[in-house]
């Protein structure tokens, strides 16, 4: 049960919540939406890397439970938690993402030039802009869902 009143109209309380404020509501929904669109040109792979990667580090349990790449391998999420002992499974470009994301995620201030001149060998600056938006909804809208208790059904695989 959410720790805020939401208007019982069908739908899930973590879809409801974003429309029960139509003003934060719908601008936070348009962020979803754009975050997972295929206009975002960060290459899925390396969004889906970094929304589990910081879905682990929010304790976001639907978050760590949903698998928005059909047919990966489930290895890919097991992996996760100890990322940084294989990087040769995720190869340069996600370990690259994955570093940032954490650091994003439990240690915003310890990214510097050198990280993101790292980020410049693998990503264009598009998607270095890209990555930082992504991670900014992942890691503020997982503590807001898992802050008022909305973490038991996401939005998520609707906008997928």
């Amino acid at each position: 049960m959410a720790r805020v009143e939401i208007e019982n109209d069908g739908r899930i309380e973590s879809r409801a919540f974003y429309t029960t404020y139509p003003e934060l509501g719908a601008a936070a929904e348009s962020l979803l939406v754009a975050v997972y669109s295929e206009a975002n040109p960060l290459p899925p792979l390396v969004r889906e890397a970094v929304r589990y990667r910081i879905a682990v580090a929010n304790d976001c349990v639907v978050c760590r439970g949903a698998r928005l790449i059909p047919g990966l391998a489930e290895e890919f999420y097991d992996r996760m938690p100890d990322w940084r002992q294989a990087t040769d499974f995720y190869g340069p470009q996600v370990s690259a993402a994955l570093d940032f994301a954490e650091r994003f995620a439990t240690d915003h201030l310890s990214i510097d030039d050198q990280h993101f001149a790292a980020l410049g060998e693998h990503f264009t600056q598009a998607q270095v802009a890209a990555l930082g938006v992504s991670c900014a909804y992942f890691s503020a809208f997982g503590r807001l869902t898992r802050v008022l208790m909305l973490d038991h059904a996401c939005p998520i695989n609707l906008a997928a």
